[in-house]
């Protein structure tokens, strides 16, 4: 019947407009989760800059003959830290 029939074309129009809502929702989902990444990526690459020159600063300061506890507190590095930067140039010297 005719009703039967407007029933069932109204149903397939909910569900289709039901799954074009979720797929939008996934969407915004993808697109967040990936600025998040990004953004977590770049936060990683900075820090890993900022790392990688207090280290370099370190080894400019060992080079210099600073005192351990001055090159900790210029480059916030541990003594442990300053420790292997030191072991590692005094090893790229002997070689």
């Amino acid at each position: 019947s005719i009703h039967e029939w407007e029933k069932e074309k109204c149903d397939e129009l909910v569900r289709q407009e039901s799954e074009r809502i979720d797929l939008e929702n996934r969407q915004k989902e993808l697109e967040e989760s990936f600025q998040q990444g990004i953004e977590k990526g770049i936060e990683r690459g900075i820090e890993q800059g900022n790392r990688q020159r207090n280290v370099n600063i370190a080894k400019k300061m060992l080079a210099e003959k600073f005192d351990k506890k001055i090159i900790q507190q210029i480059t916030g590095l541990v003594l442990e830290q300053i420790d292997e930067i030191e072991n590692e140039v005094r090893e790229a010297t002997d070689k």
